[in-house]
């Protein structure tokens, strides 16, 4: 066990702490399932007068359904603390952290601190409920925890992966070091080619993790073979890339000229599908918008490549990014994201025209903005992945949980709130 903290000394503890009767010892006799305890004098931690409930699902995961104080230090007081619990505060002093081992009671020290601080300094903090409490503490301490727990014998990678492996290694060990994740929570991955990305493994401290622990992916199939199972959802991750890969290659790999009539509010896929046509008519009543960066999410359709191309750069990036333009069709026409504009009741009149004059001129499928198929494609398959990626992502559940509070669709946002507080729960099962 450790003793830690600012004036925190063995010699400040009483000595009925570390004998074999004391409580080490009881703590270590009462709990098989125990081999590291952390001790931790914190001022914050000590300020704590009540019971905590979790804010935080990775107090859920660890600790348990809730927090309890002691409050003295006396063995008998802590250890009721700590039942069924692996960690509790300990008043006027700090905080106790029990683990399966070291890296665990270290993931547990931290929570307690960052639980505390929430505590103190929060305001309207909106705890988990305790079915939620419970199964996170369930499937972290019986599924989640245990996984890549095996020693294997790792296969030999191609010598050009050494430095990003390396790299993906270094750059988990300063996640853990800057605060920003806790134990094994959260993934990086790395995309290596377009039908292979690296990622690290599931359930692995990442102080634990070596180059060889990388796991490399299939993208198209999410096979890896005889290496440790990948952190992430890939089943999900997999389904999201190929359907909305397939949705764009239905637009791409059409032979035949097509012609978009637009009559109203077009919105995201509807407007990157139509500029992958030959052209665009639109009534005066249309308006268009590609809110990507509000829902937290990727641009798709080949326009983080097309639209640029289409209209330049700067009113690309209105669209796309945090601004959210949605051009009239006026200004969809000045900028080039259309080519024709009609009054409303003229529109199926006009484009019938436009289409008779193709078909007589023999028009061939085109692409706008001198783009061409394959290269399209080859950003779709791209586009795609980074897609599967953000719907997955934490900022997703969050952008789309305000985006519906701002709409005031209140049932939407508590449902995109809770996706994303459970998101260590379903993310196991998938």
């Amino acid at each position: 066990y450790f003793v830690n903290g600012e004036e925190a000394y063995l010699s400040d503890i009483d000595d009925f702490l570390i004998k074999s009767d004391g409580l080490i010892g009881e703590i270590f006799k009462s709990r098989k399932d125990i081999n590291s305890i952390i001790l931790l004098k914190n001022d914050e931690m000590g300020k704590i007068t009540r019971r905590v409930h979790p804010s935080l699902d990775d107090l859920a995961q660890i600790i348990g359904t809730s927090v309890r104080i002691s409050d003295d230090s006396s063995p008998s007081n802590i250890l009721g603390a700590l039942k069924k619990r692996y960690g509790c505060y300990i008043l006027g002093y700090g905080g106790l952290a029990l683990g399966r081992d070291l890296e665990e009671a270290l993931a547990a020290i931290r929570i307690l601190q960052k639980s505390a601080h929430v505590e103190l300094c929060g305001n309207n903090i909106k705890y988990l409920s305790y079915i939620d409490c419970l199964l996170m503490n369930y499937v972290y301490k019986h599924k989640y925890s245990k996984a890549n727990s095996d020693t294997l014998e790792l296969p030999d990678y191609p010598a050009n992966e050494k430095e990003i492996r390396n790299e993906i290694v270094e750059c988990g060990k300063t996640l853990v070091n800057e605060g920003i994740v806790q134990g094994t929570w959260g993934n990086i991955s790395v995309r290596i080619s377009p039908t292979e990305m690296l990622i690290t493994p599931s359930g692995m401290d990442y102080y634990s993790v070596s180059d060889k622990d990388i796991v490399k992916l299939d993208l198209k199939t999410m096979e890896y073979g005889d290496q440790r199972k990948p952190s992430g959802e890939k089943k999900l991750h997999q389904m999201i890339v190929e359907n909305n890969q397939t949705l764009f290659e239905t637009f791409l790999d059409c032979p035949k000229p097509i012609l978009v009539a637009m009559n109203g509010p077009a919105i995201g896929a509807s407007v990157t599908s139509a500029t992958l046509c030959n052209g665009i008519i639109a009534s005066e009543k249309a308006t268009f918008s590609t809110p990507f960066a509000a829902l937290g999410i990727k641009p798709e359709g080949c326009s983080s490549v097309h639209f640029p191309r289409l209209m330049g750069e700067a009113n690309a990036q209105r669209m796309l990014g945090p601004e959210g333009w949605k051009p009239t069709a006026a200004e969809a026409l000045e900028v080039g994201l259309v080519q024709w504009v009609v009054p409303d009741d003229q529109l199926q009149r006009e484009a019938y025209k436009i289409a008779r004059e193709g078909v007589d001129n023999e028009v061939p499928r085109a692409f706008l903005g001198g783009s061409q198929r394959e290269e399209l494609k080859a950003v779709n398959a791209r586009e795609s992945i980074e897609l599967a990626d953000a719907f997955l992502s934490a900022p997703f559940f969050k952008e789309q949980a305000r985006f519906m509070w701002g709409k005031n669709k209140k049932s939407s946002a508590a449902l995109f709130y809770s996706l994303g507080a459970l998101r260590p729960l379903w993310a196991r099962f998938l």
